[in-house]
């Protein structure tokens, strides 16, 4: 019996952005969306296991999504990286303090971001008891 894909949402108001990192995915379930209102419904209704989310879009902003995203259940919750061209360290900051596993800047290396993506399941199983999904 094999384990199921990693199920990644990516949330990114650019189209290019959603399609490379679903590129750089590749071997993982991944889902798009293209502004916070579409994210959090797809996230209720998919439960991935790890969120890769833009900082910068129109109407909800990342942060306010990342919070709505882990609301409640800070352990049951997907592990969440923030993907975006800020580098200012006080938006790196806040994200971390949300509760966002990861601070990544674009443009982003492929390899970084698989690393990171692996890394925040795996936090995430440890956070569930080895439980994925």
């Amino acid at each position: 019996m094999t384990a199921p894909a990693l199920k990644v949402l990516v949330v990114d108001d650019e189209e290019g952005i959603r399609e490379t990192l679903r590129r750089v995915l590749a071997g993982c379930e991944v889902l798009t969306a293209a502004d916070g209102t579409q994210a959090l419904r797809l996230a209720e209704a998919e439960k991935p296991d790890v969120v890769l989310l833009d900082v910068n879009m129109p109407g909800l902003d990342g942060l306010r999504v990342l919070e709505l995203l882990l609301k409640g259940r800070p352990a049951g919750g997907p592990a969440v990286l923030m993907v975006t061209v800020e580098t200012e360290l006080g938006g790196a900051v806040k994200a971390l303090s949300l509760g966002a596993y990861a601070y990544i800047t674009k443009p982003f290396e492929a390899e970084r971001v698989r690393t990171a993506v692996a890394a925040a399941a795996e936090e995430r199983a440890r956070r569930l008891g080895g439980r994925a999904g």
